[in-house]
């Protein structure tokens, strides 16, 4: 084929080649175009199901936690120093305490002074992270009738041990208290014990703990009911008269 033959041929075909040339070009495009769409919608469904299974699985975990038996015992314990213990009688002597006196309870409690709590994990093993104490219950000395007065608090209370510590039941962590007065009247405190599972996130339980009343023989004699048989003999007296 010479060159006027193949120059001939290209006048002839070129125009149509050229345009089936543009048009699968543009089928081709659009089928990426089409494809690359699809593509970014099973992508966003993907993401969202994801999505939905990762809330399902934070429920689920949330709702099991949640039924997990958590709980913790917390007892303040008491104390005091020679010389605290020293200063203090002399401050009783000369409001007239006789050194002669009885050591009664009351007056040990009023020279010892609040210097820790222990925490008593209960239930389930969890990692403890710390102990807020929230509200104290104090004992007025002033009055007659020792009422008890409330006042908030956020003492976040040093534990003895680094934290978080892994607890399991029955295992207690010992938390300071910052210096309190000697001769406070402690009736009673509430606190907030933050823990968590493992590396889960950090929850929070309530506690509370309440100091238990000395009855003396008055009050034990009013509240107990006479015996039976004291009654019985009484009676078996009264109908023999």
């Amino acid at each position: 084929m010479n060159s006027d033959a193949v120059i001939n041929w290209v006048k002839d075909w070129g125009p149509l080649i050229t345009l089936a040339s543009t048009v699968i070009l543009a089928g081709i495009t659009a089928w990426l175009a089409i494809l690359t769409k699809f593509m970014a919608n099973s992508a966003g469904k993907a993401a969202e199901h994801s999505k939905t299974a990762a809330e399902a699985s934070a429920a689920s975990v949330a709702a099991t936690e949640a039924a997990i038996d958590v709980n913790f015992d917390v007892v303040p314990r008491m104390g005091s120093t020679v010389g605290e213990i020293t200063r203090m009688l002399n401050v009783l002597e000369s409001a007239g305490l006789s050194m002669d006196a009885e050591v009664t309870p009351k007056l040990m409690d009023s020279m010892t002074a609040w210097r820790d709590v222990d925490l008593t994990c209960r239930g389930a093993t969890v990692n403890v992270h710390g102990l807020t104490i929230t509200f104290i219950y104090l004992r007025d000395p002033d009055s007659e009738s020792r009422v008890v007065r409330g006042q908030s608090e956020n003492l976040e209370l040093q534990a003895g041990v680094e934290l978080p510590r892994l607890c399991h039941a029955g295992e207690i962590i010992s938390f300071e208290v910052p210096e309190r007065p000697i001769d406070e009247d402690l009736d009673g405190f509430k606190g907030e014990v933050s823990y968590s599972f493992g590396t889960g996130a950090i929850r929070v339980r309530q506690v509370e703990w309440k100091k238990r009343r000395r009855r003396n023989q008055d009050d034990e004699k009013k509240a107990s009911p006479p015996s039976p048989e004291l009654e019985t003999a009484g009676d078996e007296s009264r109908g023999g008269g």
